[in-house]
């Protein structure tokens, strides 16, 4: 499905024609702090930020500058400063070389070199699927028919280049008990279908071991697995995997057969990709010897191009931002850190790039964002509603980059985790992004008046305050039962359309304070 695309380089109008008045933003910031404290959230805490971005009025203020625990709302930093540093026409590609030998014969076989650049979203199955119209098993055919083509029938060493990043694959700040989950996958220069299997179980008799399916199959995982999933009267199944390895162990009932499947993550990926490679390859009758990484201190002739894969930046955003994925917001991070400086990309100088471009985009004020890792699966991260918000009205009007920023949010009742949210829709559009991990529950985004795709160049068009945008930011910490996401979920949307009652373009300005 084609994405919809934005044309926004907004310029703010300098009139006061469209924007809320004074009255109305007092009203809008006495409601929110009714809304708050009649919903009970007991002793959750609150950063709220709401700006109308026409004439900068703030709507809502309240503990703006409180460090909070952001979630997922650290993908917008993450998806804003890759696109500032690495630029919208930013495009990732992984190769696949021949170096040396004819590789006709065993005495001739040169090296097959897999180089990554990073790319988190190498065979990811939504990708492949709405841009490509294929599937994994097709995309290694390709790679496999370009070996042949080139009269390769022997490798003597299959070697994957990963060294565009680091090889510290889990963030330290992870939960352990949860590195085998997709959102926990390792972040690798070289990655392959979100650096996860996809596990199908069937039940068989009852009392029986079920039936489990690995995709993509390899044989070296599958031979160190152990089914202990039995079919039964419920459905319970897992899968746990030992750490730093590939040994997996399936356990729990299973009554229906799984749709969709189980994801769980893999090791070493780009040792994954290569042997998954290899796999295919020995299938189609290339012989292939050995298969590992390449040394971190050695040189390899460039050798020649027997295919490059690429994915455009907008598309890494757009899975990173609509659907929340982890792996893509912290390779984008790497990515920054290798951009800047020029060594494999990591943590520590992903992090390091990110706070140089944001003091430089937001000032000083940057100085007090955490950062710690990209996605926000780390409680270590820290930035506040009005740093955010800051960040968003940046974005929105930046000519170069602000289409594409905003096209990565999810929208409101249509696509992304925002899909079955906001139902009716308000006034407005809501293009945003959510986060949720453990006590932390959060909603950032814009909500926008207007035809999407027109665009706002001037402030003496007669409708030029019909197209307006607010920009907002709530993030809520310390969640703690008889509080559940649920409820805090259905405030921030409380809130959004409370906003948007008061602000929406449509209404008659005597009726702004009503």
């Amino acid at each position: 499905m084609p994405l919809r695309r934005w044309i926004i380089p907004f310029v703010l109008l300098a009139t006061c024609v469209g924007a809320v008045s004074a009255h109305a933003s007092g009203v809008v910031q006495s409601q929110a702090r009714t809304i708050l404290k009649s919903r009970d959230l007991g002793k959750t805490t609150i950063s709220a930020f709401a700006t109308d971005l026409t004439d900068d009025r703030v709507l809502i203020r309240i503990n703006a500058d409180e460090p909070m625990i952001p979630a997922s709302n650290m993908k917008l930093l993450t998806t804003a400063v890759a696109l500032g540093v690495l630029k919208p026409s930013f495009v990732f590609h992984t190769d696949l070389r021949i170096i040396g030998g004819n590789g006709q014969t065993p005495q001739s076989g040169g090296v097959l070199l897999l180089a990554g650049d990073g790319d988190p979203a190498l065979g990811d199955p939504e990708l492949l699927k709405t841009t490509h119209q294929m599937h994994l098993d097709q995309m290694l055919q390709h790679w496999v028919d370009a070996v042949i083509r080139a009269g390769i029938r022997h490798v003597a060493r299959l070697a994957v280049d990963d060294r565009v990043f680091d090889r510290q694959w889990i963030h330290p700040d992870w939960p352990e008990d949860q590195l085998n989950r997709w959102y926990c996958a390792e972040v690798a220069g070289l990655n392959l279908h979100e650096n996860c299997v996809h596990l199908y179980a069937q039940p068989t008799a009852l009392g029986q071991t079920a039936r489990v399916t690995m995709r993509p199959k390899l044989s070296a995982i599958t031979a160190l697995s152990r089914n202990r999933a039995i079919t039964a009267k419920t459905d319970t199944f897992w899968v746990s995997r030992k750490f730093n390895t590939n040994k997996m162990t399936y356990r729990g009932n299973v009554r229906n057969r799984r749709r969709p499947p189980v994801k769980t993550t893999i090791h070493d990926p780009p040792l994954f990709a290569a042997e998954l490679l290899a796999e295919r390859l020995r299938d189609a009758g290339v012989a292939v010897d050995t298969v590992g990484h390449v040394e971190h201190d050695e040189h390899l002739p460039e050798g020649r191009t027997l295919l490059r894969w690429m994915t455009p930046l907008a598309d890494v955003l757009t899975r990173c931002n609509k659907d929340s994925q982890n792996l893509f917001a912290e390779a984008l991070l790497k990515r920054v850190g290798r951009h800047m400086t020029g060594a494999p990309g990591s943590w520590d100088n992903g992090t390091a790039a990110m706070r140089k471009w944001l003091t430089v985009r937001l000032g000083s004020g940057a100085s007090l964002i955490q950062i710690s890792d990209g996605s926000g699966m780390s409680r270590n991260n820290r930035v506040s509603s009005r740093l955010l918000v800051q960040l968003l009205r940046t974005m929105v009007l930046d000519p170069e980059l602000s289409a594409t920023y905003v096209n990565s949010l999810a929208i409101g009742g249509l696509d992304g985790t925002l899909k079955k949210r906001f139902r009716p829709s308000p006034m407005g559009t809501v293009h945003g992004k959510s986060g949720y991990i453990n006590g932390v529950c959060s909603l950032s985004g814009y909500l926008v008046y207007g035809d999407a795709n027109d665009t706002i160049v001037a402030a003496d068009r007669e409708d030029a305050g019909r197209r307006r945008v607010i920009a907002f930011s709530f993030l809520f910490n310390n969640i703690k039962p008889p509080v559940y996401v649920r409820k805090v979920r259905s405030v921030h949307e409380e809130l959004v359309r409370m906003i948007d009652s008061h602000v929406a373009p449509a209404r008659e300005p005597a009726r702004l304070g009503g």
